[in-house]
This record gives structure tokens, sequence and C-alpha cells, in this order.
């Protein structure tokens, strides 16, 4: 990979509140605490959908390319089917949502024609978990919206795609899985402000049995530490 010198790479990461950090773990912090010769950017934003993200993007079209970005974004097009409450909530925010697969296909390809202009390489990644039940109908949509990401990698010669999926689901093999879901938004609301420390998120994640997030999407400690390993090792692969 053709960048500057390595204390001066510059690295950004697009995403929804996987990315921002809360609730739950961050692995943006854990990477700037790995990579402190780096400039590291967070623009995530909970809440974000495909649509959402765009549009943010859009707006802002960063004027300097950096020499990586992570698109990590898409489990909010499906986080929003699972109460009616979550549909109010993105409407207030103004954050509007894909209906259709082709809806989301398609502001997945403009997501990726803006990016593609302000990196040197983007390392797209689908999203992980809804519940860590992964036969559980919500899994299914996360499955074929993997699929539809897998896919637009090919349509770009300066993308490439990183199959968290493929890394981290079969972890969960052998272990007894809670069906755990995180169907109410006032309890996703009082998750955000009342558990803040790595002791207070890992905890409630126990008692929920679960094993990589504190409510089925939104990582605990250890899911923090695998993703920024498996971000770390992929940074590391193109940075020669």
């Amino acid at each position: 990979m053709d960048t500057k010198e390595n204390s001066h790479l510059s690295i950004a990461f697009w995403g929804d509140s996987l990315t921002e950090g809360f609730p739950g773990a961050s692995y943006f912090e854990i990477l700037k605490r790995r990579l402190p010769e780096y400039k590291l950017f967070n623009h995530g934003k909970g809440g974000d959908t495909i649509i959402s993200l765009y549009q943010r993007l859009k707006r802002s079209h960063p004027n300097e390319p950096v020499d990586i970005a992570f698109l990590w974004v898409g489990v909010n097009d499906v986080f929003v089917k699972i109460s009616s409450s979550y549909p109010i909530i993105k409407t207030i925010n103004r954050q509007p949502w894909s209906r259709e697969h082709e809806e989301f296909e398609h502001y997945y390809h403009l997501t990726l024609e803006i990016l593609c202009q302000a990196a040197n390489r983007v390392i797209i990644v689908p999203p992980l978990f809804m519940g860590e039940d992964i036969n559980n109908s919500w899994n299914k949509e996360i499955e074929e919206l993997s699929r539809i990401i897998e896919k637009a990698s090919a349509s770009y010669k300066n993308v490439e795609y990183l199959d968290l999926r493929k890394i981290i689901l079969p972890k969960l093999n052998g272990k007894n899985i809670s069906e755990y879901m995180p169907e109410s938004a006032t309890r996703v609301a009082l998750d955000l402000i009342f558990l803040k420390q790595k002791e207070q998120i890992d905890k409630m994640s126990s008692e929920r049995g679960l094993f990589f997030t504190l409510d089925g999407v939104h990582l605990n400690s250890t899911g923090a530490e695998i993703v920024a390993d498996i971000f770390l090792e992929t940074i590391k692969s193109l940075r020669g």
C-alpha cells in the first residue's frame, strides 16, 4: 500500500454507536491506545443507518483524504424493525432507514462512492449481531445485508471486505446462547446513561448471559477487544 510515513498514517472510522463507542465498550479507544503514532478519527454516530450516514457523509464531504477508512454500518437498518418505539426515535432523530434490500444496496453504493474519494483504501465491515442467537430471524436479516456489502466490495478497486462475522461467530460455538434482545428502547437508554465503566458493562452483559455484547448489539469489553484486534491486524496488513 502506497501511504505516507507510518508515523503520519491517518485512519477514519465511519459508523454508528458501535464506532462512537457507547452504549457499551469502545473498540476505537483501544485502537487509540495501541496506535498512538497514528491519526485516528472517530466519525461514529449512535443510531445511524446507511441512509443517515450517507447524508451525514455527504454534508461533511472530507476535503483531505485519509489513508484508510473503515465503514461499519447496517445494524440499525435491522434494529429499527424489532420494536415499534425505534421507528419513532429514528424519525425524531432524522435518521431514515432502508425499507428494502434494494434501497440499502443503493445507499451503500452512494456512501462508498464518497468514501472512495476520501480515502486511499476503504475497508467495509458487515453488521455483526442482532442478538447473540445467530439463528434468530433478525440475524438472518443481518446475513442478507452482509451479502449485499460483500458484493459491493467487488465494484471498487480500493475497497476491501473484512468479514468480521466469519471471524467472530464461530467463537459462539459450544456456548449456552442467550436469547436476550435489545427490544426496549428505554433499557438501551438506561444502559447508555448508567453503564459507563468496563466493570459495569461486563457485569450486566454476564447477567444477561451474553459473551461479546452488552445487549446483543453493543459490545462488551471482550467484544471490543476482539474487534480492535481484527481491525489492528487489517491496518498492519495495509500499511507496508
